[in-house]
């Protein structure tokens, strides 16, 4: 089990384009939106990485060691895809003074991100062919 104190998941209007933050979870209950960093997002939404930091990597190029920086807690941030599309991502951190988060605890969360992003292909799926159906009526 993952021991989180603030997840968000966020995905992208195919449509649109525009990305929007669905779920939120948060252990002082703020409800606030997520201010990802832009190497984050890009990394993790653009590229398809999932990343983790330990402590905040403040001096490391993330392109390279798959970690981010300005971020002062352990936290992860996978992708939601399927395929080669990705369809959002889910961000987790933990605020904890002996909080950690493991590479296997990555691995636990990419596979989450992994079966998300199959449901959420299966969900465009089934909205596509509704909108077939209406319009040949």
């Amino acid at each position: 089990m993952l021991a989180v104190d603030r997840s968000y998941v966020v995905v992208r209007d195919l449509s649109t384009g525009e990305t929007k933050t669905v779920a939120v979870r948060s252990i002082d209950s703020s409800g606030q939106e997520p201010n990802f960093q832009k190497p984050v997002f890009r990394k993790v939404y653009i590229q398809s990485l999932s990343l983790l930091s330990k402590n905040g990597f403040d001096k490391i190029d993330i392109s390279e060691k798959k970690t981010f920086a300005g971020i002062n807690r352990p936290a992860m941030a996978v992708p939601l895809r399927f395929g080669s599309r990705v369809m959002g991502m889910i961000y987790v951190d933990s605020t904890g003074a002996n909080a950690q988060f493991l590479k296997s605890s990555l691995t636990i969360l990419s596979a989450i991100g992994a079966l998300a992003g199959v449901h959420l292909d299966s969900l465009r799926l089934n909205q596509e062919l509704n909108r077939r159906l209406v319009s040949s009526m």
